[in-house]
């Protein structure tokens, strides 16, 4: 006997402290399927991180990267504050994972209003290369396979088939 496949659905509120321990959760969940190598996990996490922690502060909370460049601590304070405010704090983010020892693919979707994924500047052009904004989504595209995002922007779905797989 042997698990193929399995498939998890989690309901977050916006507290930024729950997505370490999802992201664990998953990562756990593919090494468990020994889905590639350490550092594919690790970079599946990093994809992971960035798409969860995008549509938690960006998506439901509405906080914009621009004030984490300007005043990191009003980027702070204004992440607490949200999410004790309506209509931020009744927004909830759903992750699905679908994983086997062959692929995995997570969908994730936040309440939020979305946003204009097609109209992120290029992070690894010159005059962009120092900014904060745009770089996690780089680092999805870069780490994932296919990543895709709904016409609204308010979910993203990315997957990886794996690289080698031992029978």
């Amino acid at each position: 006997m042997c698990l193929r496949n399995c498939e998890t659905r989690f309901e977050l509120k916006n507290d930024p402290a729950l997505i370490s321990p999802l992201v664990g959760y998953f990562l756990a969940d593919l090494e468990r399927f020994s889905f590639g190598d350490d550092v594919v996990r690790t970079q599946v996490g990093i994809a992971l991180m960035e798409a969860i922690s995008n549509a938690m502060i960006h998506g439901n909370l509405e906080v914009g990267s621009e004030l984490r460049r300007r005043q990191p601590a009003a980027f702070e304070n204004l992440i607490q504050q949200r999410r004790t405010q309506n209509p931020y704090a009744e927004r909830r983010l759903v992750c699905t994972a679908k994983q086997s020892p062959e692929s995995i693919e997570f969908t994730i979707r936040d309440d939020g209003p979305g946003f204009q994924y097609f109209s992120l500047p290029d992070p690894t052009s010159p005059e962009n290369l120092l900014r904060a904004s745009g770089r996690g989504v780089m680092l999805i595209r870069t780490f994932m396979d296919v990543v895709e995002y709904n016409s609204k922007g308010n979910q993203v779905i990315m997957s990886k088939r794996a690289e080698s797989i031992s029978e």
